[in-house]
Order: structure tokens, then sequence, then C-alpha cells
């Protein structure tokens, strides 16, 4: 049951974020990067997603693939990861949930949990951050998108990296304080009612390669009202990683030929990694 848990957690932080806003509108997903003299990279947005109409979008990844040496992804999804990230959602052994956020709170956490089929022991022992992705996830029915890269690259022989580990991921969430936590949980509860019809609006924004329009409804996913999980969720969980990802990405595009598949909203804005690479040299131009 928890190893399904960190499954969720892996596939659903793109949907957690927001990025301060655009200069003006940015719409693309698949941009080529290049320098005179160098090999020819490719920055893909991803979307954290199984719905067949996100996935039609890996048809314009045949070619980049094809063509070069390594895969690099925010981490790799594999059995190691898995472990890792459901070792990082459970409280201590001597802590327990409904101690920690009160029990009317706890109960009504765990009626929806139920209802989704997990049961009252397991929710004991997750972490408050834990439960709220959890509930506030959609539930996958197959293999999303960021998985379906990474079996199409292992497949291809392709050499592939991570910018990130399951354990950097996991302390950025153990990072957010006590109450912050609730507060997230709280707003996920009240939130879940919209989650359908949320969803399908990031998911059309997705398809419509729409970037700012992802930064707008991303907020309202799961922090809507409420400005200090905004900030947080802006400063850890986008700009900070974004300029972690470009500093450990320059060393790998010098190696050859790259594929770079990275949630959407990290490409966008002033502070992402489009801008980024532009500023060290990069020609950065939009494909699909």
């Amino acid at each position: 049951m928890v190893m399904g848990l960190a499954k969720k957690i892996l596939v659903t932080l793109v949907l957690l974020v927001m990025v301060a806003p655009l200069m003006a509108a940015q719409k693309g997903l698949l941009y080529e990067v290049s320098r005179p003299g160098e090999a020819t990279h490719y920055l893909f947005g991803t979307m954290h997603s199984d719905d067949s109409r996100v996935l039609a979008v890996l048809e314009g990844l045949k070619q980049p693939l094809a063509s070069v040496d390594q895969v690099v992804l925010e981490i790799l999804p594999d059995a190691m990861a898995m472990v890792e990230v459901s070792v990082a959602m459970l409280l201590p052994p001597e802590q327990s949930l409904s101690k920690l956020i009160g029990k009317e709170l706890f109960e009504r956490a765990a009626k929806v949990a139920a209802e989704k089929g997990l049961p009252r022991i397991a929710v004991e022992r997750m972490r408050p951050w834990a439960l709220a992705i959890t509930l506030g996830t959609p539930e996958l029915t197959g293999e999303a998108m960021d998985q379906a890269i990474y079996r199409r690259a292992l497949s291809a022989g392709k050499q592939l990296l991570a910018l990130e580990t399951p354990a950097e991921q996991m302390a950025l969430f153990d990072s957010l304080p006590d109450d912050l936590q609730v507060r997230l949980l709280k707003e996920v509860l009240e939130q879940r009612k919209h989650l359908a019809e949320q969803l399908e609006a990031l998911t059309q924004a997705y398809l419509d390669r729409d970037l700012e329009k992802l930064q707008e409804l991303s907020l309202d996913y799961e922090v809507a009202g409420d400005e200090l999980l905004a900030e947080w969720f802006r400063k850890k969980l986008i700009l900070d990683r974004n300029r972690t990802m470009y500093r450990r990405l320059l060393p790998i595009l010098d190696r050859g030929a790259t594929l770079v598949a990275v949630g959407a909203l990290h490409l966008a804005g002033k502070e992402g990694l489009v801008t980024l690479l532009r500023r060290a040299g990069y020609r950065v131009e939009p494909l699909f």
C-alpha cells in the first residue's frame, strides 16, 4: 500500500506548484537547445498524467529521443526511488498523525482516505504533507508521462540521468513547517470537490502548450487563498529547484546530445530553464 502511495508522490509534484508571473505569454512544450559547434539538445516539459490526450504528446518526442545519447529526468522512477519515497512519507515510530493534527481533522482526512481505499492504520503513520498529496492526487489507471519517457529511453538503450534524488525532493516537503503542513491538508480537503474540473483545466492548458495558464491554474489546484503556502511552494518547489536543475544540467550537456524532460512549470518565466539556458549562451527555440 505504501509503495503505491510512493508512486503517487513521484507523479504529482508538478500539480502542486506555482511560479512567478511571466513578463509575456509563453507557449511551447518542446525546445531545441543549441550552441555553435556543439551537440543539439532538447528540452521537454512534462505533465504527470496518464490521460491519453497528454500521452499523445509523446509522439513529438520520437525524433528527439532517437537523436540523443542521453535522457535526463527530474528523478529516475525506479524501484529504489519507490523505496526511498515510501520511507520519507512515514512519521517517526513514536508519532501518530491523529495526535499531530488533532482528532477532528484526522477523522475528516481518514474518511476521505477510506474512500480511496487507504486504511486508517496507514493514515495514522503518514506525515501531513504526504497525506495531503495522496488525497489531492487523481487516481492513475496507467503509466504516467514521465514513466513512459523513462521506459522508452531504457528500451532505446539511452543513458539515463537524474537532476535530483527522491531524498532531495522529499526533504523539501519535510522542511515545510508543521503548521503549514496542516494548512496544506486542510486546503486539499476543501478543494477535493473541485478536483476533476481543476485537473481538466490543467490538462487543457498543457495541451494548448500555454505555460502561463498552467502557472495561473497550479496555484488554485492545492493552495488557493493561502498566501504563505503559495509563497513556500513558489520558492521551494519551483524557483530554488530551477536553479539547482540548471546548475546540474550544464555539465551534463557538455557530454553529448541530451533530451531533458522535466515538469512543464520548470520551463517558464524569467527564472525558468528556458531563460536560464539562454543566459548561458544557448539558442533555445520552441519546436511545438
